[in-house]
């Protein structure tokens, strides 16, 4: 889709908020972090092999997960166009490969060019619809985020966030500028993550605020301690970890767990 590009600032000649430029920042970081989360669920999975019955049709095969597929090429494709609308405007820049992690990058680093353009604010709907289409692909497949606080490398500050999809077995822990660590670290490291007003919250331009979380759900719980779901069911039931959350969804104190996966 091709975008008609001016000199005209976004809002028709004022310059655009500050509230803007916050939600684009925000909304870039976030879509480059889940079109990498969507490709956990992109790749074949290994189907149950059944019986096969005279005359039925073959059980068993690759399955392809098309819904994470669609929401991944969606993200691709919104910051493409918007990029190639900035690239328009900065015939000098190199153009980004099309590919979610360069063209966000590309968009950040050009943050100004893209709200001088005047639709900006579609942009800014744009990226938001194209995040929340794979907030709810990841939703509807079980996959847990947590926003766990600001980065600790020198100089960065960006949000870190714990994801049980990810490139990595078992999930990821990684902060929106690229700093990763293990997933069992984080117990560990969360001492020393800067809450949004402490010393690291001078970081990354335009990232959302992260605070510490409290509770984490099941899944997250059990990769932050090193073990199993079912033993964290276990400490549940013996009264050794609080449950929270409803009936549907458990989670279970951050302090509490820190203090088991210590023993």
């Amino acid at each position: 889709m091709n975008r008609a590009v001016d000199d005209t600032p976004a809002g028709g000649g004022t310059s655009p908020s500050p509230r803007l430029r916050d939600r684009i920042a925000a909304a870039l970081v976030e879509l480059e972090r889940l079109h990498r989360e969507l490709e956990s669920l992109r790749q074949p999975a290994a189907m149950p092999l059944r019986e096969r019955v005279s005359g039925g049709r073959r059980g068993g095969g690759p399955g392809f997960d098309e819904e994470a597929c669609a929401a991944r090429t969606g993200i691709t494709g919104t910051l493409a166009c918007w990029a190639g609308a900035v690239a328009d405007r900065l015939p000098a820049a190199p153009a980004p490969a099309r590919e979610a992690g360069p063209l966000a990058a590309f968009l950040v680093r050009h943050l100004d060019a893209l709200l001088a353009l005047p639709a900006a604010d579609e942009a800014a709907d744009e990226f938001g619809a194209a995040a929340a289409a794979a907030r709810g692909v990841l939703r509807r497949r079980g996959a847990d985020a947590v926003l766990l606080g600001r980065c600790p490398r020198p100089g960065c500050g960006s949000p870190v966030e714990a994801s049980t999809a990810g490139p990595r077995p078992g999930g990821a822990v990684r902060c929106a500028a690229g700093h990763d660590w293990q997933v069992g670290e984080w117990l560990a490291l969360r001492r020393t993550l800067t809450a949004p007003d402490g010393p690291g919250a001078s970081g990354a331009p335009g990232a959302p605020a992260t605070a510490r979380p409290r509770t984490l759900p099941t899944r997250l719980a059990a990769q932050a301690a090193g073990v199993s779901e079912a033993t964290v069911r276990k400490w549940a039931s013996r009264g050794k970890l609080t449950r929270y959350g409803d009936f549907s969804r458990a989670e279970y104190d951050v302090d509490e767990l820190a203090a088991l996966a210590a023993r």
